[in-house]
């Protein structure tokens, strides 16, 4: 996580083993008049979660607290950093392991200090996992509460909305983690799995052009082979139109100038 609370890349995770969610809070708060319940609150729920695995990412140290001044050095107990991770689990029933898979994605987490066993060498061969507590920071969702973890189902979700998914979180060189919004914003309106050149739904927006108000006018959403057709459709294209490749991975909005503006 940047200082400015944004999400650049990362490093796959190699040798993680085990991830439990493990909430807390959400405690119903009571309320008695003569004697009578009449009222219940729950409180806020603060998400919690343990990490296993066997080794780490270099870049995984700072979040645990240790830095390297220079090569081969390490400072521990410095400030922790937050990170997002996104893993994958595999969905089964009694009839086949392979029925479908989750992608989760924690945002805002914070990893506490854990016990890290160093025992001498003898004739018993242990592996010792590392572990980690984390908590993590929620972040704004557009239309629900804040919240820090977000699941997507590939058994619920279209074929074509999870593609795109995986095309945001892996299919760039530098990994991105990518704000609740953007994908909410992004995957309701990814299309069928056989969708070919270009197709779009209507919406209405207001906008202010050459000092004139054009209101409820027609603002589409289009996908695109590539980003050359852009130039032929920005004159038939009203401001505030967004254009998407075929696997949602990149976005253009157009300006009152008829320039789109890539937003992703």
């Amino acid at each position: 996580m940047n200082d400015d609370g944004s999400y650049s890349g990362g490093k796959p995770w190699n040798g993680l083993t085990n991830i439990t969610d493990e909430p807390e809070g959400a405690d119903l708060n009571k309320f008695y008049a003569d004697g009578i319940y009449y009222a219940g609150v729950r409180g806020s729920e603060q998400y919690r979660a343990s990490i296993e695995a066997y080794t780490y990412p270099d870049e995984f140290a700072e979040c645990d607290g240790t830095l390297q001044p220079v090569s081969g050095m390490y400072v521990d107990q410095q400030k922790r950093r937050r990170f997002g991770l996104c893993w994958r689990t595999e969905i089964g029933n009694a009839d086949t392991e392979t029925l479908g898979y989750k992608i989760h994605i924690a945002y805002g987490l914070t990893a506490s200090p854990t016990e890290k066993p160093h025992d001498t060498v003898n004739d018993n061969v242990e592996v010792n996992p590392f572990t980690w507590n984390v908590e993590g920071l929620s972040v704004s969702v557009n239309g629900y509460k804040p919240t820090v973890k977000l699941e997507f189902d590939s058994t619920k979700l279209s074929p074509a909305r999870m593609r795109a998914l995986e095309d945001l979180l892996y299919g760039s060189a530098e990994p991105i983690l990518i704000s609740p919004d953007d994908l909410l914003n992004i995957l309701e309106i990814a299309y069928g799995p056989d969708v070919i050149g270009r197709q779009q739904i209507t919406g209405e927006i207001d906008y202010v052009k050459d000092g004139v108000l054009y209101r409820g006018a027609n603002a589409p959403t289009i996908l695109v082979n590539d980003e050359s057709e852009l130039d032929e459709l920005a004159p038939i294209c009203n401001p505030g139109s967004f254009a998407f490749n075929q696997t949602m991975s990149r976005m253009w909005q157009l300006d009152a100038n008829e320039n789109w503006i890539r937003m992703i």
